[in-house]
């Protein structure tokens, strides 16, 4: 999922706690174990560009929330340092 933010893709989730953790607000959700649901939810992307592009972008300015991989190496290894001190 955050792989997909990335690249700016709208994300079609499941309404579930892990994907609504990750993904927050930039999810486009549907009900859990309800194909129609999931179906309409693609539909409303697929046939509509300006909602996929509203969507796309929200998706890509979702991702700030998470650290760069830069900064999550340097917390890692910060994180080790401190460990072996």
């Amino acid at each position: 999922m955050i792989e997909a933010m990335a690249y700016g893709l709208p994300l079609i989730v499941p309404q579930l706690g892990y994907a609504e953790a990750i993904v927050g607000a930039a999810g486009n959700y549907y009900e859990s174990d309800n194909i129609e649901s999931c179906v309409k939810t693609i539909l409303a992307l697929a046939n509509d560009f300006e909602f996929y592009q509203q969507r796309s972008i929200y998706s890509f300015n979702e991702l700030n929330r998470f650290p760069t991989p830069e900064r999550w190496v340097k917390s890692y290894l910060d994180a080790l340092s401190a460990s072996s001190s």
